[in-house]
């Protein structure tokens, strides 16, 4: 029996009082603070939530700030 392993994906990105939140494709839901994240602890409300997933859902994008950061690194801690 062959067990695969998938990484998980984000499927929608967004902000509530300086918290990021992702949806990942199997339902989980995992949040964070942005003060987690040097270019992201200063940044503007605004700016937090131009948030765009990119790599097929694999990554966070935040194109102002040049910061991204991936998915599974957000999942695992």
């Amino acid at each position: 029996m062959t067990i695969f392993h998938q990484e998980p994906a984000a499927c929608r990105v967004w902000t509530e009082k300086r918290t990021v939140f992702i949806e990942l494709h199997d339902g989980r839901f995992f949040g964070f603070p942005a003060s987690r994240f040097r270019r992201l602890r200063h940044a503007a409300d605004e700016e937090l939530a131009e948030a765009k997933i990119e790599v097929n859902g694999f990554a966070l994008r935040w194109g102002k700030l040049d910061e991204d950061i991936m998915v599974p690194g957000i999942v695992n801690g």
